[in-house]
């Protein structure tokens, strides 16, 4: 992920903890204070929640038995937090897909985050990528990290491009698109071979 995405290890160490507070809140009460531990060498996960011990037959969702509290901690007294770790494989299904849902988005948001602040001082530029793939006729361009997309009617009638192709284009515009922010391309614009021929000179 660091390398397709050029995430760091430390942001992405973020985004697992989040996740991972995000679903075990689909265990525990919103309120339940859950924290998490990260070893950024090892990989390994450790989570925690802060439960109230109590006396109860059958303790809420945000509580411990008292048994079990004191097993943690020795003096605690009934209505007292207890910090206790947390076992993830516990969580079940629903929460699992929680996990991935919560990943999913922030990863998106992460990296709506970094193509705006590459690319938007970037308009006006030409950028070299190699031709993906084709969403009708527009043509899906990968830039590295990220994809452009060149609309139908910023492409030049008489090319046909084909995939693996590595092609310059101008960066048109970063624009709000259905899935995020999309980099628009074009060889059609006059600024493409005026910023061409600058070039080449």
């Amino acid at each position: 992920m660091e390398k397709e995405k050029g995430i760091s290890r430390k942001v992405m160490g973020t985004v697992i903890e989040n996740a991972l507070i995000t679903a075990a809140h689909k265990t525990y009460p919103l309120e339940t204070e859950i924290r998490v531990n990260l070893d950024q060498k090892s990989g390994k996960i450790q989570m925690f929640a802060k439960l109230k011990a109590s006396d109860r037959a059958r303790p809420n969702a945000d509580e411990i038995s008292i048994v079990k509290a004191r097993a943690v901690k020795a003096n605690v007294h009934v209505g007292e937090l207890v910090e206790v770790e947390l076992d993830a494989s516990q969580f079940g299904r629903i929460a699992a897909q929680v996990f991935k849902q919560a990943m999913n988005q922030n990863l998106r948001s992460i990296e709506k985050t970094m193509i705006m602040e590459e690319f938007q001082g970037r308009v006006g530029d030409i950028v070299a990528g190699t031709v993906r793939r084709f969403e009708r006729a527009d043509v899906v361009i990968d830039l590295g990290k990220f994809e452009g997309i060149m609309p139908s009617r910023e492409r030049v009638p008489t090319e046909e491009y084909t995939p693996g192709e590595r092609i310059r284009a101008l960066v048109l515009a970063v624009q709000s698109g259905q899935r995020g922010p999309e980099i628009i391309l074009s060889r059609s614009s006059p600024d493409f071979v005026r910023r061409l021929l600058s070039l080449e000179v």
